[in-house]
């Protein structure tokens, strides 16, 4: 197993390099590339984020979820929606390495090298060899082939083209498996794909070793040669993909000519990026608009091979160390420790920087806009520019559009949509249906201090839009609990 070495103090820890392992110098965290628990140590709290749910890493490595639907959740069906509710696995004790928010469910790496999976099943996505649902964890044990399934160590989630969703894991041998309805070219197998309701391989050419993987619409893999590959298929934008495909090319794994000695990956929707050791950020996509290079208005030109970010790169004091997107917007943890971002603040006030759409003011009916650009911030801002502390930052790109990020100190903020009560504030709407009719009615543009593994009330919010349309369906319910 390949192993970074992270300075705290006067050790050198040893860290598995995962989905977003990178050297941080003194004391620093990247997230997502914490997978073993030091006793003793301080270790951040880890997070993964999904649509309707996200889940928490304690620092004991214990596992929580939150989020609209408990049956999402793997907490048993009890507890209150908008807390942080413990996780129900066997033993009650176990700890994690690792955890990642899906679209409609979470799993989880436990300290031993098995994955976890909880909520939604209806395309297999519990890797149990079903389709029924439960409402606890569910430990994937066995692979396709009846072979154990263990020695994992990062898991990610795909969402593609609104149709398939489902889970990737990394071994301890650089290996990758997938699972779930691995369609449009997910599975880099050569077909098309289809349900696979217990981990396959996904074969890696040349038998390389996997060091990374970014997934939403597609998926992009670094390896430990420190070479970039691609496959998947995010609807009629083959510019994603990050060279020119031919009939069928998506269907398994392209190397990206022109990058090497890459350290880092981030994206796997329709703005990607590598970062080179050296610090150049190279980035492609169908959105160039969100890597800086656009027009004067709307998404920009699309950018189909890795091109070197010159914009980005001279609009930042100091090289990046960590860099994570969400759906719509990126975000990066400099050399100093200060925090910056970009993308599309639309949806959610995303990138943290005070702005957004404001869609409760419009007109009857309700019309939330998911087209890209519709408020861009086209080059780096920074994020609470008080602060030069920052150890972590926690991002994905299966339909979320929201980010936490973590301090030296401990302090976790959150900011973005606050869709099924994400963000850990303890903001709940008066029905479960009003989440999903009106998404940004709860946006957080600022990043706002939470700390939702003490968080023991919730705070029932009213849409602004069902204020001002209280005859509305959703709203009338709504404001009838409210009332109740």
């Amino acid at each position: 197993m390949l192993l970074l070495f992270i300075l705290t103090g006067a050790t050198r820890k040893a860290v598995p390099v995962g989905r977003g392992a990178i050297f941080l110098g003194e004391n620093g965290y990247n997230a997502t590339a914490m997978r073993e628990q030091d006793p003793g140590s301080d270790m951040p709290i880890l997070v993964g984020e999904g649509e309707y749910q996200v889940f928490f890493l304690d620092r004991d490595r214990h596992l929580f979820g939150c989020g609209a639907n408990l049956g999402n959740l793997g907490v048993g069906l009890k507890g209150k929606v908008g807390l942080a509710l413990p996780v129900v696995v066997t033993p009650a004790d176990l700890t994690f390495r690792a955890v990642a928010g899906g679209l409609h469910g979470g799993a989880a790496v436990d300290i031993n090298g098995n994955v976890w999976t909880f909520g939604d099943n209806a395309q297999g996505q519990l890797g149990n060899g079903t389709t029924d649902k439960t409402g606890t964890a569910v430990r994937v044990t066995v692979d396709s082939l009846g072979h154990p399934f263990d020695n994992v160590v990062d898991i990610c989630a795909y969402f593609v083209a609104n149709e398939s969703n489902g889970w990737y894991a990394i071994k301890k041998d650089g290996s990758l498996w997938i699972w779930g309805a691995t369609l449009n070219g997910m599975r880099g197998d050569g077909t098309a794909g289809g349900p696979s309701f217990r981990p396959v391989q996904v074969p890696i050419p040349g038998g390389k070793q996997v060091r990374q993987i970014v997934a939403g619409s597609m998926l992009v893999v670094l390896c430990t040669d420190g070479t970039v590959w691609t496959c998947g298929n995010n609807g009629p934008r083959p510019f994603n993909l990050g060279y020119a495909p031919t009939e069928g090319s998506y269907l398994t794994l392209h190397q990206l000519a022109g990058l090497s000695d890459i350290g880092q990956i981030a994206g796997g929707t329709a703005f990607n990026y590598a970062l080179k050791k050296d610090g150049t950020l190279y980035g492609w996509g169908a959105y160039s608009g969100y890597l800086g290079y656009y027009t004067a208005a709307g998404s920009g030109v699309p950018l189909p091979m890795p091109t070197v970010l010159t914009n980005i790169m001279h609009a930042l004091p100091h090289p990046i160390r960590s860099i994570v997107t969400n759906s719509v917007s990126t975000h990066v943890i400099l050399s100093d420790g200060s925090l910056w971002g970009w993308g599309d603040d639309a949806q959610g006030g995303s990138v943290g920087d005070g702005r957004e759409i404001d869609y409760s003011k419009t007109v009857h009916p309700y019309a939330w806009d998911f087209r890209p650009g519709g408020l861009l911030v086209q080059l780096p801002v920074r994020i609470i520019p008080s602060r030069n502390d920052f150890i972590a930052i926690f991002g994905s790109s299966v339909y979320t559009f929201y980010t936490y990020a973590e301090t030296k100190d401990g302090t976790l903020y959150s900011w973005g949509r606050n869709k099924g009560a994400v963000l850990g504030n303890g903001v709940v709407s008066c029905v479960p249906n009003e989440y999903a009719t009106y998404p940004n009615s709860w946006d957080v543009p600022e990043p706002a201090i939470v700390d939702p593994l003490r968080l023991s009330e919730v705070k029932t919010v009213i849409s602004p839009y069902c204020r001002a349309n209280p005859d509305s369906p959703i709203c009338s319910k709504c404001l009838l609990a409210k009332r109740k």
